[in-house]
């Protein structure tokens, strides 16, 4: 009689654990790619806010609104 040696895993082992990191995967792809997106936006927010408040400061100041330079102007009022 042969004597098998049977050490390592079998094929449906690793295609359980296959499935099982491809579905976590999946997963948290979905739930990051989410994140960024919200990130992203919320940076513009603040932003805008930063850039709003800049202007009314200057406003209070000078009484006017700053206007653009020629050279980053395409279209001066």
């Amino acid at each position: 009689m042969n004597k098998i040696n049977k050490s390592g895993f079998s094929l449906i082992e690793l295609l359980v654990v296959i499935t099982i990191l491809a579905i976590i995967s999946v997963v948290a792809y979905t739930n990051f790619s989410g994140s960024t997106g919200k990130a992203k936006n919320s940076k513009k927010l603040q932003d805008i806010t930063s850039i709003e408040t800049g202007l009314q400061t200057f406003y209070q100041d000078k009484y006017y609104y700053p206007m653009p330079s020629a050279s980053t102007a395409t279209n001066v009022w």
